[in-house]
């Protein structure tokens, strides 16, 4: 049980399947790898632990609490700019597609993955 909901409780309301959400609580690399943003910030709800902590543990604390969503987009368009990169080359490079969140940071939270 976590946060007092069984595990298939919190796959329901994550919106996934118990295989899954069971993968999540037990290798900590999925949440880098598998989970999208807006899941880690319902799991983050549901456990009362803040996202980042779910993402960086103990660490968390010594970074930065809050980053908004544009300055992510704001930070991107800067590296492009001063590496002379397309959104498609530095996507290509970090294994993301970053157009639309160039576009539209908030995308961030709906996208199921980077990838594409």
């Amino acid at each position: 049980m976590i946060a007092g909901l069984s595990p298939g409780e919190m796959a329901e309301r994550l919106g996934m399947n118990v295989p899954s959400s069971l993968d999540v609580e037990q290798h900590q690399d999925e949440a880098f790898t598998v989970l999208p943003l807006r899941q880690l910030k319902q799991m983050g709800v549901l456990v009362g632990i803040a996202p980042t902590t779910l993402l960086l543990g103990t660490v968390a604390d010594l970074a930065e609490q809050s980053i908004a969503l544009v300055d992510i987009a704001a930070g991107l368009r800067s590296r492009m700019a001063h590496d002379g990169l397309t959104a498609d080359q530095l996507g290509e490079m970090i294994g993301w597609d970053l157009r639309q969140v160039i576009n539209d940071p908030e995308v961030l939270w709906t996208c199921d993955s980077l990838n594409g």
